[in-house]
């Protein structure tokens, strides 16, 4: 992502990629055109599905918007790059097969059902959630209100919530999990399988 000279502008950059839905996507959007065409402009350039949390493809399950993975393999492959590629390739084979097997390792060490990554993330919507009120409207659609009295809709039948987050993450967002809590559920039930311990 660009660095632009307005400070303001580059918080406004971040948000408007980390928005998780349409609306707030499309608001974020014009509050940087009123304050600079050209980084909204160049922004548009490049495809959204590429940099726009709301716009990635919902299947892959995943939420993050920075490079840091590919810095971390990078930094992972740092002694390997230089080599030849046939030698470059045995030795990430390697790699990865020791990655593949202290994962193993780890995934049999769990006690959860859930990765430790599901769980936090977990925890700290629940603490969220309990701030909402929630209010059954018909079938398995219900209407979560804020303190701030922002209503957001949740439909537990197809695991979709207004704000976008469980969509594209397979984890329950705070909506979602206050709608669990009024059902008396638990909301570690209803993670993607991408988080289980047998994934």
């Amino acid at each position: 992502m660009a660095t632009f000279k307005n400070h303001n502008i580059n918080w406004k950059l971040w948000q408007l990629a980390r928005v998780a839905n349409r609306a707030g996507f499309n608001q974020a959007l014009a509050s940087i055109r009123e304050d600079s065409l050209q980084a909204a402009n160049w922004l548009m350039s490049e495809p959204v599905e590429k940099w726009a949390r709301h716009a990635f493809e919902p299947s892959i399950k995943v939420d993050h918007i920075s490079n840091n993975m590919s810095e971390c393999f990078h930094s992972w492959i740092r002694e390997d790059r230089d080599k030849p590629v046939l030698q470059l390739l045995e030795n990430l084979i390697r790699k990865i097969m020791v990655q593949f097997c202290e994962k193993w390792a780890d995934a049999e060490k769990l006690s959860d059902s859930i990765t430790p990554y599901a769980r936090d993330n977990l925890t700290t919507n629940e603490k969220e959630a309990r701030k909402l009120q929630v209010i059954h409207g018909r079938g398995q659609w219900y209407e979560t209100v804020n303190q701030e009295g922002l209503k957001i809709l949740v439909n537990t039948d197809d695991g979709t919530c207004d704000c976008g987050m469980w969509q594209i993450s397979g984890l329950p967002c705070m909506h979602a999990i206050g709608v669990y809590m009024y059902k008396r559920e638990f909301s570690h039930d209803h993670v993607h399988w991408y988080y289980s311990k047998e994934a």
